[in-house]
């Protein structure tokens, strides 16, 4: 065992531990008890190296987070339970990260064993643990031994940690409990702030003890009111101490962790914080004016002003850097936003906001907070990095809100959450609107944008039904400064903002003109920016563009008549010199919204130039990457395979490449020239979709969809390339894989834009090998496609495939044990109906006839011809649509008059009443109110297709037979 474990430590050699592992786990499988105790001797001895103890460590957590469960006897789980918490409790010059890394095998073991316990008790194995490490840790604080202390502590929060999962049987719970009474002691021996400094890793462990059992498992108003007390006295110490010197960074992250605890106490105890009464939120307006910064002196007094808001509000208020930390601040920020969150569910809750809205505290937050932490930056090295990255510091505007690290994300949650609140959003909104106005009205540039930020984030909760306040405010303010005449004067930082809160309040500009005065103005900002070469503010008027473009009130009214060919142009110059594929995949996604909005309707063949360049260099740099990889793996350097997939470029490429190849297909549905269509062919879709192309594994369903498009738009079947794309598409047919629909789907459509024999294209090997798919696939979308291959073969077909084809589906049709559920009996029968409906003459209608009665006789010696019709007359009961049954009547009429054997008068009475009902059906216009189109189309899998689309009129063309 030893030399498979140095293998696996050691070596580099890949096929060598790929050997050692396949070993090790038969030996694992094989002597679980052996395994285990050999690899604790190793890690309990103390002689063995700290490496190869940790080594061990992860080799044991391994096999215990595999096997354990299920490998391990209870008894045998209990034993190595009890000696590595023996080991950890006796080993006293442990390192941290090896002491953290045995507890962790002492954590799992325990989550993974039996949970078998009498009612109201802990498992055997959680209770051994927890009675041993409570005990050591009383013992330790007893004798007030900080090493010790925080060690066990170390443990308790390892161990805490895993099990937080065990909710079922309330055993998390249960643990949590059995360490309020020796975490209490602790706590005892940490009387100020300077203790808990002093002591710093025993405090910080015991606050992460803390947040799992007081935060989450244990609602203990007591604690809160204490606890509140210590993030005061942490809070009331900031400022004493550098930030970057060794005390100021622990002030900072034991305040960080604690404002964690209570963040936590609120979002799993909302319903219970009632219980600590309203003024451990808020604290009247005659209290604590002066707690506006965690500076304040108040901020260390003891009473009355140790109130929770009053210390959010000065933690938010506090320089960040030279005083709080960035993190203490989200912190802050999101459990304002924690609260709110459950105010709609408590009256307590929303009593203690209501009353910190209501106070004199919350306009001096507030404004703190958008002025701070919503104002862009407006220095000389941020307009810098408008030159130097233009794409990232435009997608700097969509802020990602769940970006908990993020001060401005934090801050926009807490301002919608304000202004969005069942009872605040009265005080909130006046609040916000008097500070925005305030901001506005200082005039200069960063709290201007920071009063622009806040309006454009508020464009749902500032709102209102009479949207004439933000009317007045768009044409008396916004749109000025847009104005060609100044906004060369006007900064960019400033028209950024503007420019960007138009796009986000495009839903309350609801009449016409005045959609038309925005996109107008949108229009001159691109002028505007491309000529002084200003990317961002490009990027952005595009966005705020495709904002109006997408909104549901959009009409082609509100464009300017000259404003689709400047975003056409705009993008185009753009998309030749984008670095980021995010912005090629937003620039791609506004031209698709203009066509499927339909704003372009006749720029098909232009588009297409427009998208290709992109498609190109995206699909080239693949192969540069994939070729060098080769040369790299020829020479022996290790290539990691998935490097390129774990790439955020490469997977912002790869997106780009769907969004651009879908934009192509749009494009070419309204595209004119078929030489254009079919010059995608060898550069596109070629290489996205041969399996060998590293682009494929990624593009190819999209690819296929723009191959689908492409012979779905081309009014020829243009030579060679056409002819090379069925021959492509007819050679992926043998293949398994997700994309098969689509690839029989691209024959079909080929075939009927060819129009031609397709005996010298398709082998009757191939056919037969079609129809048992057909038979034997479960996929109903696979059947379906498959399907209208047959049909377009038939139709095409100068005999003797259509001949071949009756035999199939007539032997499926005599065989099939449940007719009506099978789910390639309708299709087949279509098929055989369309073979007799396609036959050139009466002659060729009897040699089908021929073909059908000999495919009966071959299925069994008791087969018949009346078998068959009542086969299809079952099948009118579950007939999709009067099309369908009108087909399967004419079949029956046609094998009912060419029967190779007189039928009995029950077969005739059962073909003339089906035939009779089936035409009683058809004579109803209201059994069925769909068109005979738009049922030919649905049989077929075509009912997405354009009644413009070149393959509509070839589909109505060419099953006249159906629509008939």
């Amino acid at each position: 065992m030893d030399s498979l474990l140095d293998v696996l430590r050691c070596s580099t050699d890949n096929d060598a531990r790929k050997q050692a592992a396949a070993q090790l786990r038969t030996l694992q499988e094989r002597e679980p008890q052996a395994f285990l105790q050999h690899t604790y001797d190793g890690i309990a001895s103390r002689q063995q190296k700290p490496e190869l103890r940790f080594f061990l460590c992860t080799v044991v957590i391994a096999f215990v987070a595999e096997s354990w469960h299920s490998a391990v006897p209870k008894e045998a789980q209990e034993r190595f339970i009890r000696l590595y918490v023996h080991l950890l409790l006796e080993e006293a010059d442990l390192s941290l990260l090896l002491a953290r890394k045995m507890s962790s095998i002492v954590a799992l073991m325990s989550r993974r064993s039996s949970r078998k316990a009498p009612l109201g008790a802990l498992p055997s194995s959680i209770q051994c643990v927890v009675t041993s490490y409570v005990s050591e840790l009383e013992k330790a604080t007893a004798v007030q031994s900080y090493s010790r202390i925080t060690y066990v502590l170390v443990y308790l929060h390892t161990f805490l940690k895993e099990m937080q999962g065990c909710r079922l049987g309330n055993v998390f719970e249960a643990l949590c409990r059995a360490c309020v009474a020796p975490l209490s002691g602790v706590f005892a021996l940490l009387p100020s702030d300077t203790h808990m400094l002093e002591a710093y890793d025993l405090c910080l462990h015991l606050f992460k003890c803390s947040l799992r059992t007081f935060g989450r498992a244990v609602f203990d108003p007591s604690f809160c009111h204490f606890f509140l007390g210590v993030t005061w006295r942490l809070a009331g110490g900031l400022g004493r101490d550098a930030p970057d010197s060794p005390n100021g960074h622990r002030r900072q992250r034991l305040l960080e962790y604690a404002l964690k605890i209570h963040e936590a106490t609120v979002v799993f105890f909302p319903s219970r914080l009632q219980e600590l009464s309203t003024s451990f939120f808020v604290i009247a307006d005659g209290e604590g004016a002066g707690t506006t910064c965690a500076l304040s002196p108040a901020a260390s007094s003891d009473a009355p002003r140790l109130s929770m808001f009053p210390l959010l509000s000065a933690v938010v208020n506090s320089p960040v850097g030279s005083v709080v930390s960035e993190k203490a601040v989200c912190r802050a920020l999101r459990l304002f936003t924690a609260l709110l969150s459950a105010e709609d569910g408590d009256t307590f809750i929303a009593h203690c906001l209501h009353q910190f809205t209501a106070s004199a505290h919350f306009a001096p937050f507030l404004q703190h907070m958008v002025a701070a932490y919503l104002a862009d930056a407006t220095t000389p090295e941020a307009l810098l990095e408008w030159s130097r990255h233009p794409e990232q510091v435009a997608a700097e505007l969509d802020v990602d809100m769940d970006d908990e690290g993020s001060i401005m994300s934090c801050a926009e949650q807490l301002f919608l959450g304000f202004t969005g609140s069942t009872g605040c959003a009265s005080a909130s909104l006046s609040t916000a609107w008097n500070s925005v106005n305030q901001l506005l009205q200082e005039g200069d540039v960063g709290p201007v944008t920071a009063a622009l930020h806040t309006i454009g984030i508020g464009y749902y909760t500032m709102a209102s039904e009479d949207s004439s306040a933000y009317l007045d405010f768009l044409r008396e303010k916004l749109l000025p400064l847009l104005n060609p005449a100044t906004l060369a004067q006007t900064s960019p930082f400033v028209a950024r903002r503007v420019v960007w809160l138009m796009g986000m309040w495009c839903e309350s500009v609801t009449r016409t003109e005045d959609r038309h005065a925005v996109l107008s103005a949108l229009e001159a900002v691109l002028h505007h920016a491309v000529s002084s070469q200003n990317v961002v503010l490009v990027l952005v008027a595009l966005k705020s563009i495709e904002n109006f473009i997408s909104d549901s009130r959009f009409a082609l009214s509100d464009v300017p008549a000259t404003m689709v060919n400047t975003v056409l142009h705009t993008i185009q110059e753009l998309l030749s010199g984008v670095q980021s594929p995010t912005t090629a995949k937003s620039l791609a996604g506004l031209v698709h919204v203009l066509i499927e909005k339909g704003a372009l309707q006749t720029h098909g063949d232009v588009l297409v130039q427009l998208f290709l360049p992109p498609v190109l260099a995206i699909i080239k740099s693949f192969e540069v990457q994939t070729a060098k990889a080769v040369e790299q793996a020829a020479v022996g350097l290790d290539v990691d395979a998935g490097d390129m997939d774990n790439d955020k470029d490469g997977a912002d490429s790869l997106s780009s490449l769907s969004m651009l190849l879908e934009c192509l297909g749009s494009s070419l549905r309204h595209g004119e020239s078929d030489a254009v269509i079919w010059s995608l062919l060898p550069c596109v879709i070629v290489p996205c979709t041969s399996p060998r192309n590293a682009v494929a594994a990624w593009a190819e369903d999209s690819a296929w969809e723009l191959l689908l498009i492409m012979a779905q738009s081309s009014r020829t079947f243009l030579t060679p390339p056409a002819s090379e794309a069925l021959e492509m598409a007819l050679q992926h047919t043998v293949r398994d894989f997700d994309m098969l629909p689509l690839v029989f789907r691209v024959v079909y459509t080929l075939l009927l834009l060819r129009q031609s024999g397709v005996e010298e294209l398709i082998s009757p090997t191939q056919l037969e090998a079609w129809v048992t798919m057909l038979r034997e696939s479960p996929s109903a979308e696979l059947c379906g496609a498959i399907a209208a291959v047959t049909y377009s073969v038939v139709r095409m077909s100068a005999g003797p495939l259509r001949a071949l084809l009756c035999q199939h589906a007539t032997q499926a049709l005599v065989l099939s044990t449940d007719v009506q559920a099978d789910q390639h009996t309708i299709p087949l029968a279509i098929a055989l109906a369309l073979c007799f409906a396609f036959a050139n003459d009466g002659n060729e209608q009897q040699r089908l006839a021929a073909h059908v009665h000999a495919a009966v006789q071959s299925c069994a010696p008791t087969a018949s011809h009346s078998q068959l019709l009542e086969q299809l007359v079952l099948l009118l009961d579950v007939s999709p649509s009067v099309l369908a049954s009108r087909a399967l009547a004419r079949l029956l009429e046609v094998l009912y008059r060419t029967s190779p054997v007189q039928l009995s008068g029950d077969d005739q009475a059962m073909v003339q009443r089906a035939m009779e009902s089936v035409a009683a059906v058809a004579d109803d216009e209201s059994a069925d109110e769909r068109t005979a189109p738009e049922m030919c189309l649905e049989l077929l899998g075509d009912e997405g297709v354009s009644e413009s689309s070149p393959h509509f009129a070839r589909v109505m063309s060419a099953f006249t037979a159906l629509l008939s």
